[in-house]
């Protein structure tokens, strides 16, 4: 459950960044001249927002049985399988 919020508390940031700060990875990493910098894109109104998103996915994941105990041990065995083999 709080793997699940980590990881899209996570993609928010790398999309933030794949949208805003790719002209940055451009030009200061790869030393490529095309590309747009926005520096007025700051990252915390997507962080202020990052809560509710997280909130809202909570809840779908609950109300589709993602953490239903039958749903937990079908995920439990298909990860020992996967293991196994």
């Amino acid at each position: 459950m709080i793997s699940d919020q980590l990881l899209i508390l996570f993609s928010i940031i790398i999309a933030y960044t794949i949208k805003f700060k790719i002209g940055w990875i451009a030009i200061y990493i790869f030393d490529f001249n095309q590309g747009v910098i926005y520096d007025h894109a700051q990252i915390e109104p997507y962080l202020n927002a990052a809560w509710v998103v997280c909130v809202i996915s909570l809840i779908i994941f609950i109300l589709n049985g993602v953490y239903s105990q039958k749903q937990l041990k079908s995920a439990f065995l298909d990860f020992s399988i996967l293991i196994v083999k």
